[in-house]
């Protein structure tokens, strides 16, 4: 006879008995154990729903709602799925485990991503942050970038995709205080010297340009000694680079000055652009190199440690001194005022560009980088007469004249007529005592006080200054 196996309660006849006396077999059998439920799994998916719902209830966006729903659905779905196949064992759902808790770490790093795009474009419209307010309190130590995030940082800064580089950084710099490394630095400072580079062959983009201040400029509000490093990457020869770059008539053609064209006016902003840059940046490093030499912030201390100090020895110590810098920038100034100046001067004298295919942004763009360019340089001009005349023992009266025969020189030497740009019938000597007082009022006023008045009555501007200042 075929032994008939015993009914449990997986068996669909199995009924529960009325009597313990009516099956005494049964009486000493243990209850079956119910059927296994996923708790940990269960437990997971409630606390990352719950999580999720309280971070989403604090943004009233559809968007972000839609996607909480979704996520929630996927994990109900997902629970079900592992009560239907729970019969496999103790392994299987171990490592289904898994795969739930990679899902939810998933999840996580796509909500600091979406943290670090926010954070990162507060910080750039943030424009009065104090170097105090940019650090983590819960960790004010400032380190150095890993060598592997700064080269993918390096090449995504001069990819297409610039501005996701640059949004990364400022993440890394705030949240995490975060310096950027010695190679990043390089390739910074390489951006902003001699601008986009594909292998040898430069090409404009003033994306990328705008993107690399924007970095450094994070960078120096945050730590201001990290301009030493700066410093230190770009070498001996970083203020004769500079020279170079402003002297350079980067992606300008030949006879570009003298064109009324779309293409030319576009090419001539784009190189101002790019010498803006730079002269900012080397107007950054001779702030921290001299800034608290001079004015009220002037501090005691020896002639020999002020002379001693990385970007000063290098001046001082060309062969024909700090007056190989002075004369060096005062000629590309005039030269930059010669042929720039009847754009910066043009909202004051009325100028109309009605030339080919020159539209009105073309010229609001080159307006705004000639300014900008016209009035770094003449910053720079003042450290450098400051350190001329600190490094020589020159007074202010020779300073004067030293830039006034500059000036004179280069303007006589001069081919260039600026008359096409500023209209039949125009007064070309007001035009020209107009470009010598802007260059006298664009020196800063702490830095050479006494050597403004000299040089304006040098270039016969000075009742106009006196008006002006009394």
């Amino acid at each position: 006879v075929r032994r008939q196996p015993a009914r449990t309660k997986r068996h669909a006849n199995y009924a529960e008995p009325q009597d313990n006396t009516d099956c005494p077999s049964e009486t000493n059998q243990k209850p079956l154990r119910p059927k296994q439920q996923a708790k940990p799994l269960q437990s997971i998916h409630e606390s990352s729903a719950q999580r999720y719902g309280r971070q989403r209830s604090t943004c009233g966006s559809e968007k972000e709602n839609a996607s909480e729903n979704k996520r929630k659905s996927h994990a109900a779905k997902e629970i079900s799925a592992d009560k239907t196949t729970s019969k496999r064992g103790k392994h299987s759902s171990t490592g289904k485990e898994r795969g739930k808790v990679k899902q939810e770490v998933h999840h996580v790093l796509e909500d600091v991503s979406e943290d670090a795009q926010v954070n990162s474009r507060e910080i750039y419209k943030a424009k009065d942050i104090k170097p105090a307010e940019l650090l983590d309190p819960e960790n004010s130590r400032v380190r150095e970038m890993a060598p592997a995030l700064a080269t993918a940082l390096e090449k995504t800064i001069h990819s297409c995709d610039t501005h996701l580089g640059g949004e990364i950084f400022a993440f890394m710099a705030v949240q995490h205080n975060q310096d950027p490394s010695v190679d990043l630095c390089r390739s910074l400072v390489r951006l902003l010297l001699h601008g986009p580079m594909n292998g040898t062959t430069p090409f404009p983009d003033c994306q990328r340009l705008e993107r690399g201040n924007q970095i450094i400029d994070l960078c120096i509000r945050r730590n201001p000694s990290i301009l030493d490093r700066f410093m230190q990457v770009a070498g001996a020869s970083f203020w004769l680079d500079c020279l170079t770059c402003l002297e350079s008539p980067h992606y300008m053609m030949e006879d570009d000055e003298n064109r009324l064209t779309g293409f030319a006016i576009d090419r001539i902003a784009q190189s101002a652009y790019l010498k803006a840059s730079c002269a900012r940046f080397f107007l950054r490093i001779l702030e921290s190199q001299l800034g608290d030499c001079i004015g009220s912030k002037c501090r005691a201390q020896t002639r020999d440690e002020i002379l001693g100090r990385s970007l000063v020895r290098e001046i001082v110590g060309h062969r024909r001194g700090a007056k190989e810098a002075l004369e060096r920038l005062s000629k590309l100034m005039m030269s930059h005022w010669i042929i720039l100046g009847q754009f910066t001067l043009a909202p004051a004298t009325g100028l109309m560009l009605n030339g080919d295919n020159v539209s009105p942004d073309s010229i609001d763009v080159l307006q705004q980088q000639s300014t900008e360019l016209l009035q770094l340089l003449g910053k720079v001009m003042s450290y450098i007469a400051f350190l001329y005349g600190f490094a020589e023992q020159e007074n202010s009266t020779s300073i004067a004249h030293s830039l006034y025969n500059t000036f004179s020189k280069t303007l006589d030497g001069n081919n260039f007529d600026p008359s096409p740009f500023l209209g039949k019938g125009s007064d070309m000597d007001k035009h020209w005592s107009s470009v010598k007082l802007r260059i006298v009022l664009d020196l800063d006023k702490n830095v050479v006080p006494e050597v403004r008045p000299i040089l304006a009555d040098l270039l016969d501007v000075g009742p106009t200054f006196n008006i002006l200042f009394g």
